[in-house]
């Protein structure tokens, strides 16, 4: 990026950091409320412990995706 001022570099480095722990804090939640939504027989409870199990869970569930340069 030569057309970005260090400064500039900085503001876009914390800006994609500051958005990925917001994803990793909120995805949990949605993947919940969306569980509870489609099946309200679930109802799961919304607490530290079903958003870990939650956080963990989609961890293992997300696909391995590389990003490779050509």
């Amino acid at each position: 990026m030569k057309f970005l001022r260090k400064s500039d570099e900085w503001v876009i480095v914390l800006l994609i950091v500051s958005l990925a722990i917001f994803a990793i804090a909120i995805v949990p939640v949605l993947v919940i409320w969306s569980l509870n939504t489609l099946f309200p027989v679930l109802d799961i409870v919304l607490n530290w412990y079903t958003w870990l199990a939650m956080a963990i869970l989609l961890v293992f569930l997300v696909p391995n995706v590389r990003i490779t340069k050509s």
